[in-house]
């Protein structure tokens, strides 16, 4: 059987009901199965597949397959027409014979059910209970013959009256395309309201269904109003990054929100040229002298791309005023008296350093115990101030802790490190330290934060 999703066909409602009833027959007496069950030795172009298979502690016992009015006849319950009918019905055909001939050559009982038989729950149990029954040939009541021979007249006049019965349940107005054909007035209707109106709005007009309407649309070559063209795209391909969303949006006449989902779906948005270390610093020497319009003339970007380095730049904590705001970094006595005295530079943490420049030592809040202040006694200059800003350094590096180097910082007395080492932490190597003149008390928190002057 030809794969439905390529062909795009559309199956009547009568026909899925059938294969829901044989599903809901091996469920309500608790067999075990599959639904489309392929094998490599059974195939034309591609795997074929069986509608279900019946399984018996993991073994193949069993196929059904239910063989719908496609198999027997030329018919257009096909949306898309590229493919002729007569093309479609050998090939489904000849699917079947190889499917045959595939159970035959294996000696694995197949049930086949055609179209016209109602009484399914019967044939499925007497398949289930006689599975050697079916090995010479898939249907008890019908012959060869009876099964694959038939009068076209009758079969199209059946095949109509069963789909009238379904568009009856659901109480559906629309005629199919294969019974009636498109006229010359109805395309005049569909080339002048499906533009700007679509296909449901067509569909009310013409009592046809709205999937119709679309494809007779393609085979019309209609597009609707708000189609993107090839000039669309190269536009916002070429400018999207220089010129940013709102002006492509007024000169192409489109909304902000359409000609960013436009450029993520042609990819325009990952066309942009990264940003480098010398536009970044122009953003922070900049940043309070210039106006967000002047640093776009100024690195050739546009007004949004500014607008967005910017905020990413703050929430990295790399752009802030250094007349307003300090960066501070929290650390626990006596590591931050040992730091502000330079008696060692280095500090482990679990944290990676992305901005490497001025930071003040904060001594943080947490005392020490008496056995390590009469350890630390002869060794800092001064007495321990806790909650104050001590020092100001800068960060020259920052390391990442691996098997090569950690020989390296072991070196440092113990008692100076403020970390165990450990593999995958990060060593942040600091400058001579600034004894701060004025010494602000203040609150600590975790990581390098921001205090306001």
């Amino acid at each position: 059987m030809i794969k439905a999703v390529n062909l795009n066909i559309a199956y009547q409602q009568k026909y899925r009901k059938k294969k829901k009833k044989i599903k809901q027959i091996l469920l309500d007496n608790h067999i075990d199965f599959k639904q489309e069950v392929g094998f490599r030795e059974c195939k034309d172009k591609n795997i074929l597949l069986f509608d279900f298979g019946i399984y018996k502690e993991n073994q193949l016992m069993g196929l059904i397959e239910y063989d719908g009015v496609q198999h027997f006849f030329e018919t257009n319950v096909y949306r898309s027409h590229v493919i002729p009918a007569s093309i479609i019905l050998k090939t489904n055909q000849r699917h079947d014979h190889i499917k045959n001939e595939f159970c035959k050559r294996k000696q694995i009982p197949l049930l086949r059910i055609k179209y016209t038989q109602e009484n399914i729950e019967k044939q499925v149990l007497e398949f289930i209970h006689h599975l050697n029954l079916f090995l010479d040939w898939y249907n008890l009541e019908l012959s060869y013959q009876e099964y694959y021979n038939y009068d076209s007249k009758e079969v199209s006049r059946l095949y109509y009256n069963n789909w009238l019965k379904v568009q009856k349940d659901y109480k559906s107005r629309t005629i199919p395309d294969y019974v009636v054909g498109w006229t010359e007035e109805e395309d005049k209707i569909l080339t002048k309201y499906y533009p700007d109106k679509g296909s449901k709005y067509v569909a009310s007009l013409l009592n046809r269904t709205s999937e119709a309407c679309i494809c007779r649309a393609n085979r019309l070559g209609l597009h609707r109003s708000g189609k993107w063209t090839k000039k669309e795209d190269a536009y916002i391909l070429r400018y999207y990054k220089e010129k940013g969303p709102l002006e492509i949006a007024k000169h192409l006449n489109r909304t902000v929100s359409s000609i960013n989902h436009r450029a993520r779906r042609i990819n325009a948005d990952k066309l942009a040229k990264s940003w480098t270390k010398e536009e970044d610093q122009v953003l922070i020497d900049y940043y309070l002298v210039m106006t967000k319009d002047e640093l776009a003339k100024k690195l050739n970007r546009s007004f949004s791309s500014i607008d967005n380095r910017i905020r990413k730049l703050k929430q990295k904590g790399i752009l802030y005023n250094n007349s307003q705001y300090l960066k501070i970094l929290t650390v626990r006595e006596p590591y931050a008296s040992l730091i502000s005295e330079n008696k060692i530079n280095i500090y482990i943490t679990k944290m990676k350093l992305v901005y490497c420049g001025e930071i003040y030592i904060h001594a943080s809040n947490s005392k020490l115990s008496k056995k390590e202040l009469q350890k630390y006694q002869n060794t800092f200059k001064k007495k321990i101030k806790y909650g104050y800003i001590l020092s100001k350094v800068k960060v020259l590096d920052c390391i990442r802790i691996n098997e090569k180097n950690i020989k390296e910082m072991q070196a440092y007395p113990k008692e100076y490190i403020n970390h165990p080492l450990v593999i995958g932490y990060y060593v942040w190597i600091f400058s001579k330290a600034e004894l701060v003149k004025e010494q602000i008390k203040l609150k600590g928190k975790v990581g390098v934060w921001k205090y306001k002057v």
